[in-house]
């Protein structure tokens, strides 16, 4: 058993060598584009970014990629702040770690701000049907199979029906 571990070293041992020396594995040089940040931009990134610039503002004054200014703010929390309070009434909001993050510091604010707005609701299930008894066109939300617009049609229908 010993004899067939050595024939094995020997063997991955004398491929990996002429794996490497052939150029299979040689290291790659690092690209432009993956230049640390200084210190200098640092400071002006983390400045910049409390005044409220936009990533492309900074990129462009600074003169490195948006995607460097990007990850430097994500790793280092400079963020939007724009997640970091209620979308209804302003209020700091505490995020839990591992959760979804939070948009609303309460129910109350979270049904208060989407009855303010409506169009912000992504509705996928609106239907379109022409009511047999008084020939308007209404849209249904959810329930593909509704007939009248309206209870008062439904009651003439059952009414005319007899």
């Amino acid at each position: 058993m010993w004899q067939l571990r050595a024939v094995l070293r020997d063997f991955f041992f004398y491929h990996a060598k002429s794996a490497s020396s052939c150029g299979l594995y040689r290291r790659r040089e690092p690209s432009e584009g993956g230049k640390p940040v200084a210190n200098e931009q640092k400071q002006k990134i983390e400045y910049m970014r409390g005044m409220g610039e936009s990533y492309a503002a900074i990129a462009d004054a600074l003169g490195i990629s948006i995607n460097t200014v990007k990850s430097y703010c994500r790793r280092n929390g400079l963020g939007s702040n724009s997640d970091d309070v209620c979308a209804c009434c302003a209020k700091p909001l505490t995020h839990t770690p591992g959760h979804k993050k939070k948009r609303f510091c309460s129910d109350k604010c979270r049904m208060a701000w989407w009855t303010q707005h409506p169009e912000a609701v992504n509705r996928k299930a609106v239907y379109h049907f022409v009511c047999p008894v008084c020939g308007t066109e209404f849209e249904s939300y959810g329930n593909a199979h509704r007939r009248y617009c309206s209870r008062a049609c439904f009651a003439l229908s059952r009414k005319t029906a007899r």
